[in-house]
């Protein structure tokens, strides 16, 4: 099982490797399937994290591209050693340098990455604006005090434009966006199609639950159309690094057993964060009728 601190420990193997250069072993063959150790998916979940993690000056590129291109030999039903096995990772990283493109641009992940790059980005603004974020194996973790500071400021935000406000601004944006059917809000997980580009959604569910907080509150904001521009991106980048977020059609269009958990804990955490319960008007039509005819 992919444990927190692999993405350290493959970081460090990594640079062990780039250290000996080519005095290191060349054993080949490395990473062969087993009855233990890491799920070719848990290898993917770690080149994510080693991505994101070089978006934020925390990885190098190389680290990035040699566990890309680890990954992309391995077969997604076998496993394979886990970090423990720091020998057998490092001619698997050996092995990959033999596969990467020397005249390919790495000099920039961002640039040729999807959901990393936007959960990498995310990342990078928070962190520039001062707040703790730290990339573990499955992904990235604002540390607790931030997470705090994080949420009181958008809370301050939206309580000093006033709760209705913030309403009327979230109605707003849902009826440009015709996103209402039926008189409900489409809350859905907007997938982009095959040549869309994907951007981090609005957490429209928490942002609502925070507006209603604040009804009774008037606007006392000198510039409230900046207020709410701070709440949105601030709330739309720590949304981001929840991770819960599908930024492509293709994504867990083959959901491996070993995905279940993590695919159940993220649709919770989009539920939680984008969605509101909602009941269509047919639905409350069909039960006053049946109740009328039970009485």
């Amino acid at each position: 099982m992919l444990q927190n601190d692999d993405l350290e420990r493959f970081l460090r193997i990594h640079d062990e490797v780039m250290a000996e250069g080519a005095d290191g072993p060349q054993e080949r063959g490395a990473l062969r399937p087993q009855t233990d150790g890491l799920f070719a998916p848990e290898i993917r979940r770690l080149s994510r994290s080693v991505a994101i993690a070089c978006i934020l000056g925390d990885a190098s590129d190389e680290a990035a591209s040699a566990i890309q291109q680890v990954h992309a030999e391995l077969d997604w039903s076998n496993r394979y050693a886990d970090l423990g096995n720091a020998e057998a990772w490092k001619c698997a990283i050996r092995k990959s340098a033999e596969r990467i493109d020397p005249l390919s641009d790495i000099s920039d992940m961002s640039d040729r990455l999807g959901r990393e790059s936007y959960v990498g980005s995310a990342c990078l603004r928070l962190k520039n604006k001062g707040y703790d974020v730290l990339i573990g194996a499955y992904g990235p973790h604002i540390g607790e005090d931030s997470r705090e500071n994080i949420c009181r400021k958008i809370d301050a935000h939206l309580a000093k434009i006033g709760g209705l406000n913030c309403l009327q601004q979230i109605c707003r944006i849902f009826r440009e966006s015709n996103r209402v059917h039926d008189g409900m809000w489409l809350f859905g997980d907007w997938v982009p199609g095959v040549h869309q580009v994907a951007e981090p959604a609005i957490p429209f569910g928490w942002l609502l639950s925070l507006s209603m907080r604040h009804l009774n509150k008037v606007c006392l904001a000198a510039q409230p159309e900046l207020e709410w521009a701070s709440a949105i991106e601030l709330a739309t980048d720590f949304a981001a690094t929840i991770d819960c977020q599908r930024y492509s059609p293709y994504e867990q269009i083959d959901l491996q057993p070993s995905d279940f958990y993590p695919s159940l804990a993220q649709s919770l955490a989009w539920r939680e964060l984008f969605a509101l319960p909602q009941v269509p008007t047919l639905v409350i039509d069909a039960l006053e009728g049946t109740f009328h005819e039970v009485d």
